[in-house]
């Protein structure tokens, strides 16, 4: 599942980022979340935090992942928790620091090694 989203990622961000240098406002509907790595790494790195708007806050890792769920990896690639290579391969921007990250929605989270991520102070 990585290397399609990193295809796909590319994609996005090769569109987000033309968009945001001539100021204009991407809007993209995707239907996994994984997708928000290429939007992400599409906008200006000085000038961008993330709204989490989820049931999940998707911070699992490999190693935290019971299912290995890609999808709710998806913050975590965002902020360099984990699969450094796929978050480099749209852009090369560094992550998003966690103190720029804030969760909305959320109803669940797990496994309990998500517990003390982004939005949960």
């Amino acid at each position: 599942m990585a290397a399609a989203s990193a295809a796909v990622n590319q994609a996005l961000q090769a569109a987000v980022q033309p968009a945001v240098t001539a100021g204009q406002l991407p809007i993209v509907l995707a239907g996994s979340c994984d997708a928000a790595i290429g939007v992400i790494a599409g906008l200006d790195p000085g000038h961008c935090g993330v709204v989490w708007v989820d049931a999940h806050g998707d911070f699992n890792t490999p190693q935290s992942s019971a299912s290995g769920f890609f999808p709710g990896m998806s913050l975590a690639v965002v902020t360099g928790h984990c699969r450094q290579q796929l978050w480099a391969s749209p852009g090369g921007r560094p992550p998003v620091p966690e103190e720029l990250v804030v969760l909305a929605g959320v109803r669940s989270l797990s496994p309990g090694a998500e517990a003390g991520r982004p939005g949960r102070r």
